[in-house]
């Protein structure tokens, strides 16, 4: 287990891709990236490793680990990296972070974390994909099901609109953030 903080300035100057677990998911598709890293919430990993992107990725897991990723470093929460090392074992590389110390924030918020790690590796560019609760009030999620993606209908009660702490954390920063929420391509 490494420090997050050997991930400082590993991608100044690019753009980084944030990909969450809102019911938009199901309609995200490899067309949506361009160059730069990944940063896949819990599940999303499944999807994003699946696509064998050229792009740099990494598996944030910070609640709980919900999804192994099979390539991909894997950022843990410390209190998850006591609590599970079961589930990771020898897995490498793995950067442990802590909410608090770290980024002077609460526990809950993976957005916030999303955005405050993207940071730390220096980009001030960001794409954030599939965050329904912030661009729709949506907070149901996608989930994998017989590994496929489906939509749960059970809203998520601990989703929160975010946009206002990642709206100063871009000010802080000098960092510009845009939001999109995949819709479903109609065929004709």
């Amino acid at each position: 287990m490494k420090d997050i903080s050997h991930l400082k300035d590993r991608h100044v100057g690019e753009r980084v891709y944030i990909v969450g677990m809102g019911p938009s998911l199901l309609n995200l598709t490899p067309e949506h990236f361009g160059p730069g890293p990944i940063i896949a919430c819990y599940e999303s990993i499944h999807l994003i490793e699946r696509w064998n992107l050229p792009n740099d990725v990494y598996s944030l897991q910070k609640d709980n680990i919900t999804w192994m990723p099979k390539r991909a470093p894997l950022l843990l929460h410390s209190w998850e990296s006591y609590r599970q090392h079961d589930r990771y074992g020898d897995y490498e590389p793995v950067y442990v972070f802590d909410t608090q110390a770290d980024f002077d924030n609460e526990f809950t918020n993976t957005s916030f974390t999303s955005v405050s790690i993207a940071l730390l590796m220096g980009a001030r560019q960001l794409t954030i994909f599939c965050f329904d609760m912030t661009t729709h009030g949506d907070s149901t999620r996608a989930i994998v099901l017989n590994g496929e993606f489906v939509k749960d209908d059970t809203p998520d009660k601990f989703l929160k609109d975010e946009t206002g702490v990642i709206a100063q954390l871009m000010e802080k920063f000098n960092a510009e953030c845009t939001y999109v929420t995949p819709e479903r391509k109609i065929c004709p």
